[in-house]
């Protein structure tokens, strides 16, 4: 994500601080608190017949 918002290696510190405090550490991977604008929609078109 980085390479995505022109974020350099010198910002890896504060980075990493940010993310601390708002993921949950599970294991092998990291959980959001759930809290987000982003959404994803999808829907199957041939479940309903066509008319």
């Amino acid at each position: 994500m980085k390479k995505q918002i022109g974020c350099s290696d010198e910002h890896d510190t504060l980075i990493r601080s940010y993310l601390a405090d708002r993921l949950i550490h599970d294991e092998d991977s990291f959980i959001e608190n759930g809290k987000t604008i982003r959404v994803c929609i999808w829907w199957d078109s041939n479940q309903f017949p066509k008319v």
